[in-house]
């Protein structure tokens, strides 16, 4: 699900930022390492030095696949779009490569069920805005949302398994005005593009009140042969709303009233139905009968002090059936992305590129749970399963992928790519210093020649005998970048 078919040009234009920083180049080997140290690091509550730390008996010590200054300048010099990318489509035109890879590769590699659901998630950002040289072009300031401040973000997800199959970041209202179909009202904008590849297949979208309006089921259905149904709640220009409440009163639990009209040859649905506050739809799609009876859960204490779990029956008609069952996929998406893998918490990203990206990788990582658990069937758990894609990630052994990409005007920085893994632990721990009774040993770094606290355990002999047989390097807690540099000069 992660669209692979960016992985050129992150490699090439990382590569470039990485050469004019004096940084040895990147590679896909390297990047898609970068990512499974990303996934890994959302299992395990430490600091990021002891993440790191090649010391640490209980952590993941992940210098063993990449060092913290290596990790850290490469969160800095990610760059996610081409070189000719046109910077006046849009003001995020920094990561729409991305967003576009996105869409794309879900229309070629996933085809959606019947249901497709439409709303909205969020990715985090209270750091530099559009006030400042390089902050976030576009933020959304909302004290209704669980993040008030936020760069947000439309998305289409499959009603059945769950998986988001398209998405498009929120712009300013200038701009939103120019993108396609915006003539139509900015909300019907945004659910014809969402659900424009699927255009004509006669699919049901459900909608929230943000989108449910009269005007917006009949445009969908006219303009893209999609069928709609949605829950109205403050866009009820000609919709019969008041008509409904006034006879809520009259009206028991569980029943429902519905209205049809024609309208440009469309058939219109409008239903209220009455549970403790009456429910409002309007759709293009379905008939007024009634549908599964919904079973609430209760629990009763009897005289023992002991509770008992019963199920409360409670009527309601099939539009309200249908919404209910499957409108919360992109609520239940955006909670495992968010809250289960929490990448954008995790990945402390000092740059809102890197933050968008974070919230798209968890979204590929969350698709691909899904995947794996609806569609082929796996009893798993979402820890289990990211553990496992972080393994196959940071261990990664594709032929070829360990082949840095460059243009013809980018030269190979003398410092190579890192090749292998190289375990460092602490002068300590070898042979030599503990037949010595060493309590706290340092030596010269093999790379800078300052004081170290390390040595590699794969590049030294370490004889007891021989104080030389050991190479000794900086450690991550240096800050420096010996590991790294060690690691390509061998």
């Amino acid at each position: 699900f992660f669209p692979f078919t960016t992985l050129d040009v992150i490699v090439r234009e990382t590569s470039k930022a990485l050469h004019a920083a004096k940084r040895s180049a990147t590679n896909k080997h390297e990047i898609l390492k970068l990512l499974g140290i990303m996934i890994l690091m959302t299992r395990y509550n430490m600091t990021m030095q002891d993440l790191f730390d090649a010391s640490s008996a209980w952590g993941p010590r992940l210098s063993r696949y990449m060092s913290l200054d290596r990790y850290r300048r490469l969160l800095r010099s990610l760059v996610f779009h081409p070189p000719d990318v046109d910077k006046g489509q849009t003001v995020f035109w920094e990561v729409q490569f991305l967003v576009d890879s996105f869409n794309q590769q879900r229309k070629e590699v996933y085809v959606p069920s019947d249901i497709i659901i439409v709303d909205e998630s969020t990715c985090q950002w209270s750091d530099k805005d559009a006030g400042y040289a390089d902050g976030c072009p576009h933020v959304t300031k909302s004290i209704q949302k669980p993040k008030s401040v936020c760069v947000e973000i439309k998305n289409a997800t499959d009603g059945r398994t769950r998986i988001c199959i398209q998405i498009e970041l929120v712009a300013s209202k200038e701009e939103m005005r120019t993108r396609p179909h915006s003539h139509v009202g900015a909300n019907a904008g945004v659910l014809t593009r969402l659900t424009d590849p699927w255009r004509g297949s006669g699919r049901l979208v459900l909608g929230d009140f943000a989108f449910a309006s009269v005007k917006n089921a009949l445009y969908l259905k006219q303009n893209s042969g999609l069928y709609f149904l949605g829950l109205v709640k403050t866009a009820h220009s000609l919709f019969p709303k008041q008509y409904f409440n006034d006879m809520a009163s009259s009206k028991a639990r569980g029943e429902h009233v519905t209205l049809t009209a024609q309208a440009d040859g469309v058939t219109l649905l409008a239903q209220a139905w009455f549970d403790n506050r009456p429910k409002h739809f309007i759709s293009t799609w379905g008939n007024s009968v009634s549908g599964e009876p919904h079973k609430k859960k209760r629990w009763q204490v009897d005289q023992s002090g002991k509770s008992k779990v019963y199920f409360k029956s409670v009527d309601r008609s099939h539009l309200a059936e249908v919404y209910f069952n499957h409108f919360h996929a992109i609520d239940a998406h955006n909670q495992m992305h968010r809250h289960l893998l929490h990448l954008e918490r995790v990945v402390r990203a000092q740059k809102w590129q890197v933050r968008i990206f974070t919230t798209i990788l968890g979204m590929c990582v969350t698709d691909a749970f899904y995947a794996w658990t609806k569609l082929a069937g796996h009893n798993d758990t979402m820890t289990r399963f990211a553990l496992k894609l972080a393994e196959e990630l940071v261990e990664n052994k594709w032929q070829g992928w360990n082949v840095p990409i460059f243009d013809e005007e980018v030269q190979p920085s003398p410092q190579k790519c890192v090749q292998g893994c190289h375990t460092i632990l602490p002068l300590a721990s070898s042979r030599y210093y503990q037949a010595n009774s060493t309590p706290r040993p340092k030596r010269s770094c093999v790379v800078c020649s300052k004081r170290c606290y390390f040595y590699c355990a794969d590049c030294s002999l370490d004889d007891p005998q021989e104080r030389s047989s050991i190479v000794a390097v900086c450690g991550t807690r240096s800050q420096r970048d010996c590991i790294s540099l060690h690691a390509t000069s061998q």
